[in-house]
């Protein structure tokens, strides 16, 4: 599940090229050299609009694919219980409304009216900041304690020690 999951991450950050690809080609459209030079100007500008339209489209597949991304990996994070289930549960709900806004999005243009598109992203936001903050805390914790960890290298066994945190 957890390679599922990176392979959704993998698909959004495509996506986010491909948008980005797509940004670039509307640039060029609106430069009118070469062939486009047969078109006026208002016709550039609805060939660069159309354009940019796509690169939003590649941008919201790419987010229903995030949100699948994140609710596998809080799923992973619930069951194992490395973070606290509340947190995890909170991943989980914020990953679902951005994919149930996505796949809204792409559906009805209409929809970023009934929920602003700049919340879309907010609650995964908020859950991954938290998870970051959680992580570096906890791992914080763990490196002070300074306890000896066996390490296997090519058969040998070896025993080190972690190092301690920061003051």
């Amino acid at each position: 599940m957890a390679l599922f999951a990176a392979f959704s991450r993998f698909v959004y950050v495509t996506m986010w090229f491909v948008q980005v690809l797509g940004s670039f080609s509307a640039l060029r459209v609106m430069d009118g050299g070469g062939s486009l030079q047969a078109f006026e100007s208002k016709q550039l500008q609805a060939l660069a609009g159309l354009q940019l339209a796509s690169g939003w489209d590649a941008y919201y597949i790419g987010l229903a694919f995030y949100a699948l991304s994140t609710l596998l990996f809080s799923w992973l994070f619930f069951q194992s219980r490395y973070i606290p289930r509340i947190l995890a549960a909170w991943g989980v709900l914020a990953s679902l409304f951005e994919g149930v806004c996505a796949f809204a999005y792409l559906n009805d243009r209409g929809f970023g009216a009934v929920v602003s598109v700049s919340w879309y992203e907010m609650p995964t936001m908020l859950f991954e900041l938290a998870l970051c903050i959680w992580i570096l805390w906890k791992g914080r914790r763990v490196a002070r304690i300074g306890k000896t960890i066996p390490v296997g290298v090519g058969g040998i066994r070896l025993v080190s020690t972690a190092v301690q945190g920061l003051k």
